[in-house]
């Protein structure tokens, strides 16, 4: 969200959801309401980004483990897992370094979205290009993948 207070919203998993406040102590989302334990703008903000960052690193892994599962016929080390906002890129790839970079930012995406991004970064492994063989492996495991990328472009891009 630009803004941290009660009713303000935001993307996450393809949905559109809103902040509320509770005085439990905890940070939790229940339906499309992310509950932050604070009224204060900044004290939202920083319990908001501190569980976008949880968020992430459950569900990015989960998509990597998966992804990585789905390439070992291709015999694709497991990578080293950053997680970073990015203006430019959902995603990058360094194969000689076996990285795997991921957009924080790629949380207010559907999950099918993710899970395109984490196939496009781990076909780099294969190809470090985007070659027509780079797209070739890319379809194999997200045959739509060019509406993903239409769908990124302009409904959640903040790129």
């Amino acid at each position: 969200p630009t803004e941290f207070k009660i009713g303000s919203e935001f993307y996450f998993l393809g949905r559109k959801r809103i902040i509320s406040t509770t005085d439990n102590g905890e940070t939790y989302l229940s339906g499309d309401t992310l509950y932050l334990s604070a009224s204060d703008s900044d004290k939202m903000q920083k319990l908001f980004m501190k569980w976008l960052k949880e968020q992430a690193n459950n569900i990015f892994t989960q998509y990597v483990d998966k992804v990585y599962a789905e390439f070992e016929v291709y015999k694709v080390p497991y990578p080293k897992i950053t997680i970073r906002t990015m203006k430019t890129q959902w995603g990058s790839c360094i194969p000689t370094k076996n990285k795997i970079t991921l957009n924080l930012l790629l949380l207010a995406t559907p999950p099918e979205c993710i899970y395109y991004v984490t196939v496009h970064e781990f076909a780099h492994f294969i190809y470090p290009n985007h070659s027509p063989l780079f797209w070739s492996i890319v379809a194999k495991f997200v045959p739509d993948y060019k509406e993903k990328r239409k769908l990124m472009r302009h409904q959640y891009s903040t790129l």
